[in-house]
């Protein structure tokens, strides 16, 4: 609630965006890694189908960080695999909230693929995207300029 008495109207969105199911954040290639750097201190990050290795994140040195509490370390190591992550307590720098890098290796699957907060509610209301992964040669992903696009065929069911 606004302090005139109005309420505020919540957004939940991936990338600025909330959910439209006719768009992906990402076209991806098979066969290729994909590395990504995700801020999980607020929400918690989910992607079905291939599961993620974690490569870094932001203030761990040495296997230790300054803010996150030691069972949060000893869960979510380094080189560990996962499909969710939350590490709440990441310190950030003044230009970005605390990050974790991981990176993951999309071999077999040809289609969409689902990201979205695990926390229900947030999902519910638009926090979830989808990326399409596609076969060498039929897509590109410029992520920098928001521009996606896919050679030939527009089908993406």
């Amino acid at each position: 609630v606004n302090t005139d008495g109005t309420v505020k109207e919540l957004k939940f969105c991936v990338n600025g965006m909330p959910f439209k199911n006719d768009t992906f954040v990402h076209h991806i290639e098979l066969g290729k890694v994909v590395e990504r750097t995700v801020n999980t201190d607020e929400h918690s990050y989910h992607q079905h189908v291939y599961p993620f290795q974690i490569v870094n994140y932001t203030g761990y040195i040495g296997g230790t960080h300054p803010t996150v509490t030691d069972e949060v370390l000893e869960y979510f190591k380094i080189g560990d695999w996962h499909d969710v992550i939350q590490i709440k307590g990441i310190d950030g720098d003044e230009d970005h909230s605390g990050r974790v890098k991981f990176r993951y290796y999309p071999k077999q699957h040809r289609g969409k693929l689902m990201v979205h907060c695990h926390i229900l509610v947030h999902e519910d209301l638009g926090m979830m995207t989808q990326e399409y992964a596609y076969d060498e040669g039929e897509a590109s992903c410029d992520c920098e300029s928001g521009t996606r696009k896919r050679e030939g065929n527009d089908n993406y069911s």
